[in-house]
């Protein structure tokens, strides 16, 4: 049991790394929403912050699960267990409720958004074109004003 890390940890990693690569790969390219808030709020600051709090908000938990392990490891494999079906369960839900459920007002471009499409992004949204001028980006349109449709 010494020196090794639990498979329920692993899977846990592995789907938090995949929910990473999936948010960045939605918002940049799809026009997705992130449903956490407080990842909404790194993702605003950028790529590199987004991943470092990522990274950080699941790496500490699996570290705590590992130290609970060696005390009560019965305990804790049922608990990650749950948590690894709960962490699905609830991504497929925020999922669904923020991209396919909800109809699509217009919003703004993340500020990541526009870093990742690079600086002249916003003076090609803001040219001279006439508003109903529509720019496809992934899978959702830009009209001039930058707003997603």
């Amino acid at each position: 049991m010494k020196g090794y890390i639990s498979r329920e940890s692993w899977i846990i990693a592995a789907i938090c790394v995949a929910d990473l690569v999936s948010t960045l790969i939605f918002v940049h390219h799809h026009g997705a929403r992130e449903g956490n808030p407080l990842m909404d709020f790194y993702l605003q600051k950028g790529v590199v912050p987004f991943v470092l709090a990522k990274c950080t908000m699941f790496l500490l938990p699996i570290a705590i699960i590992e130290w609970a392990r060696r005390h009560n490891p019965d305990f804790v494999r049922r608990m990650a267990r749950f948590a690894i079906a709960a962490y699905v369960g609830l991504y497929v839900v925020v999922v669904a409720k923020e991209n396919i459920l909800r109809p699509t007002p217009p919003q703004p471009v993340p500020p990541a958004v526009m870093s990742f499409y690079g600086p002249d992004y916003m003076r090609r949204l803001q040219s001279v074109s006439p508003p109903s001028y529509y720019e496809y980006r992934g899978s959702r349109v830009v009209n001039a004003g930058g707003m997603w449709r």
